[in-house]
């Protein structure tokens, strides 16, 4: 374990619990955004205070926040929910140290799960084609939708990424190229969208602002504000009820239109270095999980293409009695 940090520590031994105002106070002050805060503070309320109790900060040992861990299994569903709760203690705790007072451990020292990744859902072309067919083209927030779902599809960008582009200076719709930010590299690269000019043009015609941001939101055309992934979220949820009525069942969200891009290059026979490259995947091993998962959905077909051929005679079969 680490040198635990000598900080200078209170008057009086706080208990574990009653950092929670102040923890919440600091997280307001980092600007996180609301939802990650009420997740933190979700967790500390029903996993972490339940499982620890409420004793005095110095007092707590390392080896009692396995409990943590443990109760977080026996209550909570799934490895990924786990983690987040560990990320928050790690947090909590961080905060514990380096802002009231000194503790027996480190928080560095709090292991974090392994993430187990799923085997990524994805569109076909077919489906995207259909959910781009129950967009109003006339309305400007089916609009704004569509080029949004669009760009992230056709240059396998980050929902977050989108959201960044300004529409005077990373924007060459006559030969189809748009800067787009990684946020992951902390660069910029010009990337080849052939067919987005279309659905961009008849966007930048409705604008009637002066706002650089490439999305807006607002419910009217003159009270704008540059659009986030909220605004993206709640016109998703709405508009996947009348996908549904459609007859469309499948989960839509923004992140799935990048995957869809990254598993159709390879449905394509694009190569991993090409694909890894499109994508900006860090590490090779992302890329790799993708032609895994379409390597398991061919061996199905294969096996199941093989089953049908094989026809065992039966002999003389007895009937079923009457």
């Amino acid at each position: 374990m680490r040198e635990t940090n000598k900080l200078v520590a209170w008057n009086h031994m706080e208990k574990i619990q009653e950092y929670y105002n102040d923890f919440h106070f600091n997280m307001e002050n980092e600007g996180l955004a609301a939802k990650t805060i009420d997740r933190h503070l979700y967790h500390l309320k029903k996993v972490i205070f339940p499982a620890i109790g409420n004793i005095e900060a110095r007092k707590l040992t390392f080896e009692e926040t396995a409990l943590v861990r443990r109760y977080a299994r026996e209550r909570l569903s799934g490895n990924t929910t786990e983690r987040r709760v560990i990320l928050t203690l790690r947090k909590y705790f961080a905060f514990i140290q380096k802002h009231r007072e000194a503790m027996n451990f480190d928080w560095r020292d709090i292991a974090i799960p392994k993430s187990t990744r799923q085997d990524p859902s994805s569109l076909t072309l077919e489906e995207i084609n259909l959910i781009f067919q129950q967009l109003d083209l006339n309305n400007f927030h089916d609009l704004r939708l569509r080029l949004y779902l669009e760009m992230l599809f056709r240059g396998g960008l980050r929902p977050s990424e989108a959201l960044m582009i300004d529409r005077f200076t990373d924007l060459n719709l006559r030969d189809e190229l748009v800067l787009i930010p990684d946020i992951k590299k902390g660069n910029k690269r010009w990337v080849k969208m052939p067919g987005i000019k279309p659905v961009a043009e008849a966007y930048l015609r409705m604008r009637e602002d002066q706002l650089r941001q490439l999305f807006i939101g607002g419910k009217h055309l003159h009270l704008v504000k540059p659009l986030d992934l909220e605004g993206v979220r709640g016109q998703l949820r709405r508009f996947r009820k009348k996908l549904r009525r459609a007859g469309f069942h499948k989960d839509v969200y923004p992140y799935i239109f990048r995957k869809s891009f990254c598993t159709e290059q390879i449905r394509n026979g694009i190569d991993i270095k090409s694909v890894q490259h499109t994508m900006r995947h860090t590490n090779p091993a992302t890329t790799l999980m993708y032609y895994s998962v379409l390597e398991k959905e061919q061996a199905e077909r294969e096996k199941n293409n093989f089953l049908s051929k094989v026809n065992f005679s039966l002999g003389e079969l007895a009937q079923p009695t009457q």
